[in-house]
């Protein structure tokens, strides 16, 4: 392998838009683009390594983009083997490094592609509007644009290995059982139109079980992979972060954001679990943001009629809207009164909203069921939001659990052999980074999903395999030739490529691809 950053010249030139297809190139450019410089993020030094940390970086997004799904794919994987590379040693001390400081790496590329989409924005804006784009662009977002949002989500990371570092049982929600694994707290951020991950933490649970602790045997505990760290590293923060409660750090990963450069959130969306007195208090006082989340059905909100919970409000709701319509949607005086219960959307779908408070604190209890029998509420803190715009934020969390499904499915999120704490997180920062840039290509591209991205990239790396494999068998087939008959390779090769239009049109495509291999080939 080349040392320094010809690694990463020596993959682009796998990417050409003439030889290959765009979606691969794109990925390319982007990332030259959007890498951030490591400057405050690496402190350690890197020894006698012949390959700077920066092509390191490079080479695994690029891996991991076009379809590797862990660290040894890229030894075992043909996309490794074009470069030459043969143990995948040489990545073991980026990956286990206490000294990357991945979160900032992260926030750093996101903060990048901001970056990028602003630029790309204020230009179209100027091929359609001419001189008075720059002023327009500025402007507030008007008319039903939505405003950015922190979404907030938890996920499960199962795991078959207990030789992990830190490894233990967690709940999932989903199968409603203790599964081995982890659990992460992540932070997402939506512009008013994609959603790009920010941050998260990988947590524990069931500390407070002296017999089993974290839901595991005590020598099972004692058999994890363990080790000493500074505890000023990286990786000491991260590990710290493994036993806080998720209200404490999903205040720290909001704090940081902020303080990084994410500014401009004016929502940050929520699950059900989220909800306290606690937690609306530091988003509302503390960073200014209005707070919109689902509450548990047992949730109980100071109403007109005492506390009640979200049953008993729409109960109250129906009760208020049958007396209307008693008297025909108007008061003693003759003015119509508002619907209390209104169809959204002009489908079965129905919603209702009430202004109370909830410990103290005045907030907005929004009501929706399809069915009028099964209702849900969410909460929100801008008085200011009609029902139905609350219910349009709201939709936007989904967004975080579609990004949960396409990393899973498509990076392998969460599957990572590493047994060192910091290779955990290492590879979820970079595989949640491949995911940053691909959602930036489907915004500025015709891709509807970020599977069609992938498949492409996929589909390049296996043409750029059977390219090289082809002028190889054919490379070998000329040196048998010219052993027999004495002759020179470049002789022989000289007349197969003037004789032949089709060697001669392989021949220049695995040059574009591969020039090295091709020279080297023909010199021997």
């Amino acid at each position: 392998m080349s040392k320094g950053k010809n690694i990463f010249s020596e993959l682009s030139m796998y990417f050409k838009s003439d030889v290959s297809n765009m979606t691969a190139w794109m990925f390319t450019a982007i990332l030259k683009r959007v890498f951030p410089s490591l400057g405050g993020i690496v402190k350690a030094k890197r020894g006698n390594s012949k390959v700077t940390m920066d092509a390191e970086i490079r080479f695994i997004l690029q891996g991991i983009s076009s379809g590797v799904k862990n660290i040894s794919g890229l030894v075992s994987d043909k996309f490794g083997s074009l470069l030459r590379i043969k143990n995948s040693s040489i990545f073991d001390g980026l990956m286990n490094s206490d000294e990357v400081d991945w979160r900032t790496f992260q926030k750093k590329m996101l903060l990048n592609i901001n970056n990028l989409t602003a630029k790309e924005l204020e230009r179209k804006a100027s091929e359609t509007f001419g001189d008075d784009a720059h002023e327009m662009f500025r402007q507030e977002p008007s008319g039903r644009a939505l405003s950015p949002c922190f979404i907030i989500d938890d996920s499960v990371y199962p795991k078959t290995g207990k030789r992990t570092e830190l490894i233990g049982k967690v709940f999932d929600h989903n199968s409603m059982k203790s599964v081995l694994g982890f659990k992460g707290l992540n932070l997402a951020y939506f512009d008013g139109k994609s959603t790009y991950s920010v941050d998260f933490a990988l947590v524990g649970e069931g500390f407070d079980n002296e017999e089993h602790p974290q839901g595991m045997r005590k020598k099972d505990i004692g058999a994890r992979f363990s080790k000493a760290r500074e505890s000023s590293s990286k990786a000491s923060e991260r590990v710290n972060e493994y036993r806080k409660s998720k209200p404490e750090l999903q205040k720290d990963m909001v704090r940081n954001a902020t303080d990084e450069g994410i500014t401009g959130v004016k929502y940050v969306l929520c699950d059900s679990w989220f909800l306290s007195k606690d937690v609306l208090g530091f988003f509302e006082d503390e960073m200014g943001i209005h707070y919109i989340g689902m509450a548990k059905s047992n949730i109980r909100f100071d109403t007109e009629e005492g506390e009640l919970n979200t049953a008993e409000v729409a109960r109250m709701m129906k009760k208020k809207e049958s007396a209307r319509r008693k008297t025909h949607g108007r008061d003693a005086n003759g003015n119509k009164i508002p619907k209390f219960i209104k169809k959204l959307y002009g489908k079965r779908f129905y919603g209702a909203e009430l202004e109370c408070t909830y410990k103290g604190r005045k907030i907005k209890v929004c009501i929706f069921s399809d069915n009028r029998k099964d209702w849900k509420a969410v909460v929100c803190t801008d008085m200011s939001l009609s029902l139905k715009e609350v219910f349009e934020y709201y939709q936007v969390r989904w967004n975080i659990e579609v990004m949960h499904a396409d990393s899973k499915a498509l990076f392998n999120l969460g599957k990572c052999q590493q047994r060192n704490f910091s290779g955990q997180v290492a590879d979820m920062t970079l595989k949640l980074c491949v995911y940053n840039i691909m959602t930036y290509m489907k915004r500025i591209t015709v891709y509807e999903t970020l599977g069609g991205i992938f498949g492409d990239m996929t589909e390049l790396k296996a043409e750029v395999c059977l390219v090289d494999k082809i002028w190889g068998m054919i490379m070998e087939a000329i040196s048998s030739i010219t052993r027999a008959f004495g002759a020179s390779v470049s002789s022989i090769m000289n007349i197969v490529l003037d004789e032949n239009k089709d060697i001669c049109a392989l021949y220049n495509l695995a040059l574009k691809m591969n020039p090295s291999l091709c020279l080297a080939k023909l010199e021997t």
